[in-house]
């Protein structure tokens, strides 16, 4: 059987900014495995300088990298929700990840209406005991819709809760700089209790970073240490830092997977 080779265009791939196979990152990876191996947990100069620089751009005042997103996920909730009375809410949509980790966490777990931030101050004023903890993803994976942050985060205050926003699709992708959901709506990163990416998606590698104040970040390091939520191998923080640096400054890359998406929709 003969067949002609034809190009085509890849609509599945995670590898949202075509970084994961880029010459300049694959060259510090197999540079630092070599020398270091690709043993996870230890820590490393170039986990510090990417948790620094992921803190610096993004407006927050710690962070830390973590080897897997469902362990960030799960860690970010163990170190925010401490006791049964807690309460926790999902957005609707929210991935099955996310809500996965909170089932693990103990505490009570309700759901809000889509996009829906009357449904969820509703929600807030029917549990009063306990912390709350609001959840939301920034760009929804479930339709691609961005969550209403601005007035969620509004709601958050107005009941003396906290907001997590879990910006794995958005980051590196939305936004002039990549920035995500917060730069894109224009919400500071003074009114989000915690921020959760993800290095495998627009950054084209493995593992996530949980971005917040430098208390939550020391709380972390202690759950961290507890659980056994070990940063990635030195070789993937060193190549997220080459792979941070292109995403930022190749805005041709966000451009052209705005046109692919404005091109599949056209053909569906």
């Amino acid at each position: 059987l003969q067949t002609r080779a034809m190009p085509v265009l890849d609509f599945a791939s995670p590898d949202y900014l075509g970084l994961a196979k880029h010459f300049q990152v694959l060259g510090a990876l197999q540079d630092l495995a070599a020398r270091q191996g690709m043993q996870a947990g230890q820590y490393s100069r170039e986990h510090t300088r990417l948790e620094a620089e992921l803190a610096q751009w993004l407006g927050f005042a710690a962070a830390r990298s973590y080897q897997s997103l469902a362990q960030a996920r799960l860690a970010v909730q163990q170190a925010m929700l401490r006791e049964e009375d807690d309460l926790c809410l999902h957005d609707h949509l929210n991935g099955q990840s996310l809500i996965q980790a909170t089932h693990l966490t103990g505490c009570r777990l309700r759901h809000y209406p889509h996009r829906d931030a009357e449904g969820a101050a509703w929600q807030l004023r029917q549990s009063p005991r306990g912390l709350a903890l609001l959840v939301s993803e920034g760009l929804f994976q479930a339709d691609g819709q961005l969550a209403p942050l601005r007035t969620l985060s509004l709601v958050a205050e107005r009941h003396q809760a906290h907001l997590l926003v879990a910006d794995v699709h958005a980051i590196g992708v939305c936004g002039e700089e990549g920035g995500g959901s917060l730069e894109l709506t224009g919400l500071p990163a003074s009114a989000v209790s915690a921020l959760v990416i993800s290095l495998e998606h627009a950054f084209g590698l493995q593992g996530a970073v949980v971005l917040s104040s430098q208390a939550l970040i020391q709380r972390l390091e202690q759950v961290g240490g507890m659980h056994e939520h070990p940063r990635p191998p030195t070789a993937i923080a060193g190549a997220a830092l080459v792979s941070l640096t292109l995403a930022r400054r190749d805005g041709w890359r966000r451009q052209r997977l705005l046109e692919l998406s404005q091109h599949l929709q056209q053909r569906l």
